[in-house]
């Protein structure tokens, strides 16, 4: 191939979406990469997308670490034996996103403080729902108390935009509230994050060179790339798939099948109240006449 024109494709490649998915333990790697992007790209045009739960936060509670759920499977198994898909799915974030947390890594925060102090956009997105929830009797929206758990361990997303709250109205309301943006956190009301932040970039009519996506999800990782492909093919893309909040297994505290059950069983019952059993409708002569 010419010389010109490799060092033409080079110059171009930042600019379309990267197919590689790329793992890590630790969050210093993937400063490594971003400090590197930021030779050839302005940090200003650099976007770092985290998720949350179970990557820059875990769980303090032994009865989410991945050995006591395996260890105590028929006892989960009991206490959502009549739970609905809907609360499962809202149980699994009450018990990260609600109780007390701490960074995936000690010096989570510090990774972070260094990119902002760069001049890269740093912010948050997650699967959370946005709606009103009364676990622990907090009266405010989820999109709301997430910002506030983050800066409880020394992550502070606010200065990301110069704007405090939008609803993305694009989507239609879902447990009382649109996808929201919030102080730095965009919570997608379980919509695809990829189509989420799209909106985002729609609605504020901005977007970066380069989107620099953190998730312990691959399949979040993949939806992302999917969505930019189609509305956003000149942004490049850079996925990083994060292990580093997988606690090994010897360092798990063991707690007893009762301690287990205590923390599971209110999660449980806080996930009916909050997201109710669809009643099955009654049928009747009416409903056949056509």
């Amino acid at each position: 191939m010419k010389r010109w024109l490799v060092v033409g494709l080079a110059w171009f490649a930042p600019f379309y979406v990267s197919a590689a998915v790329m793992n890590v333990s630790q969050m210093a790697e993937v400063n490594k990469k971003v400090v590197e992007i930021a030779q050839a790209v302005s940090p200003q045009d650099i976007w770092v997308v985290y998720d949350i739960d179970m990557t820059l936060t875990k769980p303090e509670h032994p009865a989410v670490e991945l050995v006591n759920l395996q260890r105590y499977h028929q006892v989960l198994g009991e206490v959502f034996a009549d739970a609905t898909r809907d609360q499962k799915e809202l149980a699994k974030y009450l018990a990260v996103g609600l109780y007390p947390c701490k960074t995936a890594e000690k010096k989570t925060a510090k990774c972070i403080k260094k990119l902002q102090k760069l001049g890269v956009v740093t912010f948050a997105l997650t699967s959370a729902k946005s709606g009103n929830i009364t676990l622990r009797d907090v009266p405010k929206p989820i999109y709301e108390i997430r910002p506030q758990e983050l800066n409880t361990v020394g992550i502070h997303f606010e200065k990301a935009f110069p704007f405090e709250t939008l609803f993305l109205k694009k989507f239609s309301a879902d447990g009382g509230n649109f996808p929201t943006y919030h102080r730095g956190v965009i919570c997608a009301n379980d919509k695809p994050k990829g189509a989420v932040l799209c909106a985002f970039m729609d609605e504020i009519k901005t977007s970066p060179k380069v989107i620099v996506m953190v998730d312990d999800r691959r399949h979040n990782l993949q939806e992302m790339r999917k969505a930019l492909r189609v509305s956003y093919p000149k942004v490049r893309f850079v996925a990083f798939e994060y292990t580093g909040a997988i606690t090994s297994p010897e360092t798990v505290k063991e707690i007893s099948a009762e301690e287990f059950r205590a923390f599971w069983e209110p999660i449980a019952a806080q996930a009916k109240k909050n997201c109710p059993a669809p009643q099955p409708q009654r049928r009747t002569g009416r409903n056949f006449a056509h």
